[in-house]
């Protein structure tokens, strides 16, 4: 290391990311706590995850991206949500749902995409008890493509 230590060198990179940082920390950074392949996104998960609520305003479910995944059998349901099937290369699938999605830019990237595009989908993992149903299901916030 060059004569004046690590601390000049941490003070011009704080200074030089700065804006940056605040950048991503913005409207629109989503902070994730796990990165899961498709076949991560399962019962055990949803209850280990949901096992350290109570979650609320000061301490917010964990969030987690699945992914590369195609999209399969989307769709719109009910009052505007899109919901959907989604693929890994890992030979794994788990449903997903993008509550009230149908008129915004994400549902409709999602609802257009090709059956080829793969994407990191991010949210929360849920049980979906829907009509006697157990299994788990991504609940999304976003997407990108992969």
């Amino acid at each position: 290391m060059a004569a004046g230590g690590l601390e000049p060198f941490r003070d011009f990179i704080d200074a030089r990311l700065a804006a940056d940082v605040e950048k991503a920390r913005g409207d629109r950074a989503l902070l994730l706590d796990a990165l899961l392949a498709p076949g991560g996104v399962v019962g055990p998960l949803c209850d280990a995850l949901d096992s350290g609520g109570p979650y609320g305003a000061g301490w917010p479910s964990p969030k987690v991206a699945a992914g590369p995944a195609r999209l399969l059998r989307t769709g719109i349901v009910g009052d505007g949500h899109v919901r959907g099937i989604a693929a890994g290369d890992d030979g794994k699938s788990f449903k997903w749902i993008a509550f009230r999605s149908a008129g915004t830019e994400l549902g409709h990237a999602l609802l257009a995409s090709s059956a080829d595009a793969r994407w990191w989908l991010a949210g929360s993992i849920k049980r979906d008890e829907w009509n006697g149903g157990n299994a788990a299901e991504m609940h999304l916030d976003d997407a990108a493509l992969a």
